[in-house]
């Protein structure tokens, strides 16, 4: 079956794809976080074969192509479990020369419609490398739900074994992620012409979130700690708008596509659109510079609510940590 996208079409993988699977998955840095590290054309020749033969064990090996024909990866669903409807979605792999353009979504998107409308899924898993945050924040980014790490859960050709976190999406959801995704693809979300912006960094080697502290000459909640941000500044989006508070309130610099969309909302009280954003980070506070404000420092999420923080700030951290299911 081909699954037919917007600039891409997911097409069932067959030996005739070996020539433009091999071209485009000659990067190293696509098989740095895999257990499989194919670049001979050999090496592709197996792995389309192993992936054919386990197709009666519910394998769906699908090659990613572009609609002028150009191959620039390959998806797999693996697992299906018949009886408890359920799927992992985690072997993804496209040439890097197409990262950064959203065509990740677009297959996605396309996975998830197939599963839960064709094949009457109820559970889509993913297993990511327990440091590959760029994978991470793709999934948190279209809703997937991070369920906790599994120790010593893939083995690697270096000879290691490594821990892996889990994420999925279910049934119920699918309506909700699939306008979510449609809005990430077509750059829909839209914003007030005058918004608020802002939020935190986060280490999930420490489960430890990095937070401001305001001053004591502060109009509103002087002295509780808070995210960084503020008011956007002529034609700026809401992630250039934390991009540019970071590097004000503490020297930090991050770029766009780091930034990992949390929540919008009206801030009725101040009657300022809210946007609160946050970032994948291990950086040491002596290595920042505070710029605004009387402080920051790095917290244990099982800590912070014992810390004065603010209002809006405590109801955001209970949503990330309801999103990111932290223990």
């Amino acid at each position: 079956m081909i699954l037919q996208g917007t600039t891409i079409d997911l097409i069932p993988m067959e030996i005739g794809h070996l020539k433009g699977l091999t071209e485009a998955g000659q990067s190293r840095e696509i098989w740095e976080y895999l257990t499989q590290k194919p670049l001979k054309i050999e090496d592709f020749e197996k792995y389309i074969n192993d992936s054919l033969k386990k197709i009666s064990d519910g394998c769906y090996p699908f090659t990613v192509i572009t609609k002028d024909g150009t191959i620039i990866g390959s998806t797999q669903l693996r697992n299906h479990n018949t009886i408890h409807k359920t799927i992992d979605s985690s072997l993804t792999w496209i040439n890097p020369l197409y990262w950064g353009k959203k065509i990740n979504f677009e297959i996605k998107s396309l996975i998830l419609d197939y599963c839960f409308s064709e094949l009457d899924i109820l559970r889509v898993e993913y297993v990511v490398d327990e440091k590959n945050f760029n994978s991470q924040k793709s999934l948190l980014k279209i809703g997937a739900v991070k369920e906790g790490i599994f120790r010593n859960f893939r083995l690697y050709p270096s000879g290691l074994y490594k821990n892996s976190i889990i994420f999925s999406h279910i049934k119920e959801e699918w309506i909700t992620v699939k306008q979510k995704i449609i809005q990430l693809m077509k750059n829909e979300i839209t914003y007030p012409e005058k918004f608020w912006a802002g939020g935190f960094l986060y280490n999930p080697k420490t489960n430890e979130v990095f937070l401001h502290k305001r001053d004591g000459n502060t109009k509103f909640n002087p002295n509780a700690l808070a995210f960084f941000g503020g008011l956007n500044e002529k034609n700026e989006s809401p992630e250039e708008c934390f991009v540019r508070e970071l590097y004000e309130e503490i020297a930090l610099k991050v770029k766009v596509e780091e930034v990992i969309y949390l929540d919008d909302y009206l801030n009725v009280e101040l009657d300022t659109y809210r946007c609160v954003f946050y970032v994948i980070s291990d950086i040491t506070k002596d290595k920042l510079t505070l710029g605004e404000g009387a402080g920051f420092e790095w917290f244990k999420i099982e800590e912070i609510f014992n810390q004065k923080i603010t209002e809006k700030t405590e109801r955001d951290l209970h949503k990330f940590i309801s999103k990111i299911q932290i223990q």
